[in-house]
């Protein structure tokens, strides 16, 4: 198969035939020509859901589920969210199981060499450093070593160019039962124009749905977390510039920044937690929101540095998405 004649839309299972090289050469020479003529720059997203060829630009979701987040979000300070590595966000490269995977390097292979027995422990996961500033986007783990000695490649379901719709509290007014059809969603985070960088308030958003929705909701009024969010509510809408593997506590300042972490504006210090420095007060709002899933920051655990962009805090009708012009050789996923 000449990388002419490689489809547009190839299955994990096609892709992982071809030789590395050809993999490698593929995503370079064809990512960006896909983009371009494919994601149909200008139009929205919810008209390249329609257009029917494929999916030109999958779309994920991301829940936020704290407002002060979500406001730092919508002035463009939080551009980076770490997401524990785990099954629902990753992929194996090569296929497999993902509880053979052993992310603590604590595994021990044993063989019997001239009769004698010999033991060796799994190393632990680690990623291939790329050139510049960038990083592969893949972590090498070992797989079922104790068996078969082997370490796999794992890959985060992200990838740059792809669109992001981010999830945070909400509610619908009351007021939307007099009109049959349309919901006033209410945002918990707010927003006033003050801090709103495209200059209209964005608390309230109303929304044109079916009648089955609008009878739904239209009555129910209560506040709801991030996780009932459905996609026509959702008014934050990004776009993936990078994804790599790392290390939560090797977070630097600058991640930390770009994490939302800012300063009171009484004291000078960064919160939570009133800190000198801005890691610091990271590693409070980690353990505040991962401590009780046993990801605390004393465990160290690998994650998913997602770095985005906001395209609009408006909602999917304001959504134009641009062509991607990143490095995709950098981003190579066989998922």
């Amino acid at each position: 198969m000449t990388i002419d004649k490689i489809p547009v839309k190839i299955t994990r299972k096609e892709f992982l035939t071809l030789p590395m090289e050809t993999r490698r050469r593929i995503l370079s020479e064809q990512v960006e020509e896909m983009l371009k003529d494919h994601s149909e720059v200008g139009k929205t997203v919810e008209e390249l859901t329609k257009t029917g060829f494929g999916k030109p630009v999958k779309i994920h979701y991301l829940s936020l589920t704290r407002p002060e987040l979500v406001r730092a979000t919508i002035r463009r300070q939080k551009t980076e969210t770490r997401r524990v590595i785990v099954k629902q966000n990753s992929s194996i490269g090569e296929g497999g199981d993902w509880d053979k995977l052993d992310f603590a390097g604590k595994t021990v292979h044993k063989e019997t060499m001239g009769g004698i027995e010999m033991e060796k422990k799994a190393p632990p996961p680690f990623r291939d450093e790329g050139f510049g500033d960038h990083t592969y986007q893949y972590l090498h783990v070992p797989y079922d070593w104790a068996e078969d000695e082997t370490i796999y490649r794992v890959y985060p379901r992200w990838q740059p160019g792809e669109i992001i719709g981010i999830k945070e509290s909400w509610g619908v007014s009351d007021y939307s039962q007099k009109f049959p059809g349309k919901l006033q969603v209410i945002y918990k985070a707010g927003v006033s124009d003050i801090d709103h960088p495209e200059g209209n308030t964005t608390d309230r958003l109303w929304r044109d749905v079916d009648e089955a929705t609008w009878r739904f909701y239209a009555s129910k009024n209560q506040m709801r977390g991030p996780r009932f969010m459905p996609a026509w509510a959702v008014r934050l809408w990004a776009q993936v510039e990078s994804v790599r593997p790392e290390r939560v506590q090797d977070i630097t300042e600058e991640g930390a920044l770009a994490e939302g972490i800012l300063k009171s504006e009484n004291t000078g210090r960064y919160i939570p937690g009133n800190c000198d420095y801005a890691t610091w007060a990271y590693e409070i709002l980690w353990d505040t929101i991962n401590a009780p899933l046993g990801k605390g920051w004393d465990t160290n655990p690998w994650v998913w540095v997602l770095k985005y962009r906001l395209l609009t805090s408006t909602g999917l009708q304001a959504v134009q998405v641009p062509q991607f012009t990143g490095a995709p050789f950098l981003s190579i996923h066989n998922g």
